[in-house]
């Protein structure tokens, strides 16, 4: 069976990403409970967004839009 390398930069940077997405989430009153950093698909970080309920991904989603749509209509 062949050995794979892992590269542990790219592992540390999505634990990092994953981090920092739990926590911006948070801020928001979110939680992904299964989000967090996977191996690395070559040498680039990989995240798991995991699975959420569909009530939480349509607040989410209309949190997002809402955002959206005010950063639209604001003039630069």
């Amino acid at each position: 069976m062949p050995e794979y390398a892992i590269d542990p930069d790219a592992f540390h940077d999505g634990e990092t990403a994953a981090r920092e997405l739990t926590d911006a989430l948070a801020l928001a009153g979110f939680k992904l409970p299964s989000l967090r950093g996977d191996y690395p698909i070559g040498t680039s970080a990989h995240v798991q967004l995991g699975g959420a309920s569909g009530q939480v991904v349509r607040e989410l989603a209309a949190w997002i839009r809402e955002r959206a749509a005010g950063s639209a209509s604001t003039p630069e």
